[in-house]
């Protein structure tokens, strides 16, 4: 979900050392340039780099802000960052109920993003009423990318004589078959089980 200039691939190479020599500092001088420009992507790294100290001073009160920033513009790792921040009260007073709150907005933004992703990797192996169900579901779930795709992935299960009919479903706790195998899809328990690391 990055937006206006986007300058965070020089800042990623720098972050990273992808082509160049690594230098962290660098890398934050872009970030600053295109957190400015509202760049969320930016913003969210930036905030990173705060939180820890990396290339910066420390500073944890930024760090939030700048997550805050990020998670307006619906950059879903911002909103895991802001559920961490009031969980463990970094940069802001700790509270358990906003911590929760940003936990399952990032875990349902996630989940969109997932049924999505599940969606086209179903339709590229032809999959195709499989591919229109999570496609739905995405849809379903506000992911605009995915209302297109819905209408070719119908349309193609029309043109190879496919019945959709009975793919309207609930998503929560679907199963799905990839390559032969059996696969079940819970984001929100996934999520959940990440995030206590």
């Amino acid at each position: 979900h990055q937006n206006s200039v986007d300058k965070t691939q020089p800042c990623c190479y720098y972050d990273d050392g992808i082509w160049i020599n690594k230098n962290v500092k660098k890398a934050v001088e872009y970030y600053q340039e295109s957190a400015a420009l509202n760049c969320s992507g930016a913003q969210y790294n930036l905030g990173i780099h705060y939180l820890r100290g990396t290339g910066i001073e420390k500073n944890m009160v930024k760090a939030f802000e700048l997550f805050q920033k990020a998670s307006k513009q619906g950059h879903i790792d911002a909103l895991f960052k802001l559920s961490e921040c009031y969980r463990e009260g970094k940069g802001v007073e700790k509270d358990l109920m906003k911590a929760k709150e940003y936990y399952l907005m990032a875990s349902n933004s996630k989940a969109a993003e997932i049924n999505f992703g599940v969606g086209l990797k179903l339709y590229e192996m032809q999959e195709y009423s499989k591919a229109n169900k999570w496609l739905q579901r995405a849809a379903d779930k506000g992911i605009e990318e995915a209302q297109t795709s819905v209408a070719v992935a119908q349309q193609t299960a029309m043109d190879e004589d496919i019945d959709i009919g009975s793919i309207a479903e609930d998503a929560d706790g679907a199963d799905i078959e990839v390559g032969g195998q059996v696969v079940e899809v819970d984001a929100t328990r996934s999520f959940l089980h990440a995030d206590a690391e």
